[in-house]
């Protein structure tokens, strides 16, 4: 089902990019027409396809994001999600990736709280790019749905032979009859927090796919910050 989808999908952008190209040849073309007293015409006009091929580009790329998590999905289903673990200091890739973070959220007006309490000496064995794209995932989630002037706190701690990872975002909040099912495919709160547009549904279940798939647990809840928290926990090197 996924994979029919998903081809259905690349059919879509296919025609949307031949469209745009089609829109970039008619504009050259009624420009060589209007000769030099259409100057200003053309102008007008390369305004309008400027603004008509970045809207396109948009469109491309959020049905190309949609493209990728449903073959995440998919490979997933199939048993055949890829992972290349290695030894990963923690302490460094999470100082790392919250550094990026917060570059990314300052633009929408939200601020990153990092509050990373582990040991220099901590590993995980992971998949580095799975665990960079779980927590891309979590920020979009965020990005998305928090509102401006919000917080986004990651906070990272060691529970034995465990390292929990809790990602928090400010209002608004998730109903807690909808808790349960944020990691179902294709689910969308009915409140305030689904006034955005833009995300696949998906995002929350390739979260699932890729920490359980390295023998880990995760979990929604509340969060102290007014929004959603998501905590996760994964095996640490012994």
């Amino acid at each position: 089902m996924l994979k029919k989808i998903s081809h259905k999908l690349m059919a879509t952008i296919l025609g949307v990019t031949l469209i745009a190209a089609a829109a970039i040849y008619a504009s050259g073309y009624l420009a060589v027409r209007s000769g030099l007293g259409g100057i200003t015409e053309q102008l007008h006009r390369r305004h309008l396809d400027s603004n008509m091929l970045e809207s396109m580009g948009e469109e491309i790329h959020q049905l190309n994001t949609l493209i990728n998590d449903l073959r995440t999905l998919t490979q997933s289903d199939l048993g055949g999600l890829s992972f290349q673990r290695e030894r990963i200091p923690a302490r460094r890739f999470f100082d790392d990736y919250a550094h990026k973070a917060a570059g990314q959220l300052e633009p929408h007006g939200l601020s990153l709280e990092p509050d990373i309490e582990l040991d220099e000496k901590l590993s995980l064995f992971a998949d580095k790019s799975r665990l960079k794209q779980l927590l891309d995932n979590l920020l979009q989630n965020s990005r998305r749905y928090t509102d401006a002037d919000g917080k986004v706190q990651l906070s990272l701690y060691q529970d034995e032979r465990e390292l929990v990872l809790c990602w928090q975002d400010s209002a608004p909040g998730v109903p807690a009859e909808s808790l349960p099912k944020l990691f179902e495919r294709l689910y969308r709160v009915e409140s305030s927090r689904n006034r955005a547009t833009g995300g696949s549904g998906l995002g929350l279940s390739i979260c699932k796919s890729i920490v359980e798939a390295q023998n880990g647990v995760i979990e929604a809840g509340h969060s102290e910050l007014g929004g959603l928290a998501i905590t996760c926990r994964l095996p640490l090197m012994t």
